[in-house]
């Protein structure tokens, strides 16, 4: 999430780990082409996976990572993201597929980026 804008930028990945972690930093990358991004990460342990380091040290002309502490969500913004989109898209609604419930919570995004002012 863009703590200046609210725009969510999302990467869709079968399961949490640092190959789709440095997949997301690189949808991070081209989306933000022209500007320098400083995340604020949890100490998710895939966030630290292997290649995850070299990755961010590859590319810390345009990326830094600021690691929040451990067991702190109520620091990470995006917490209070996740749990809106999860209230309206993904909870208590009758879903037929995984993939259904991944369209609702992408559409979810979808109209939540819709909602922010384009300057």
């Amino acid at each position: 999430m863009n703590l200046k804008t609210g725009h969510l930028t999302s990467h869709w990945a079968p399961t949490k780990s640092g190959p789709y972690f440095i997949e997301y930093l690189e949808a991070l990358l081209r989306a933000y082409p022209e500007q320098k991004i400083l995340m604020i990460a949890d100490n998710a342990s895939f966030h630290h996976a292997q290649k995850v380091d070299p990755y961010v040290n590859e590319h810390h002309d345009r990326l830094e990572i600021k690691w929040l502490p451990p067991y702190c969500s109520d620091l990470n913004d995006i917490e209070r993201t996740w749990r809106r989109l999860k209230a309206n898209y993904a909870s208590n609604l009758p879903f037929s597929s995984l993939d259904e419930l991944i369209e609702n919570v992408r559409k979810g995004i979808g109209e939540l980026n819709a909602t922010i002012p384009t300057n």
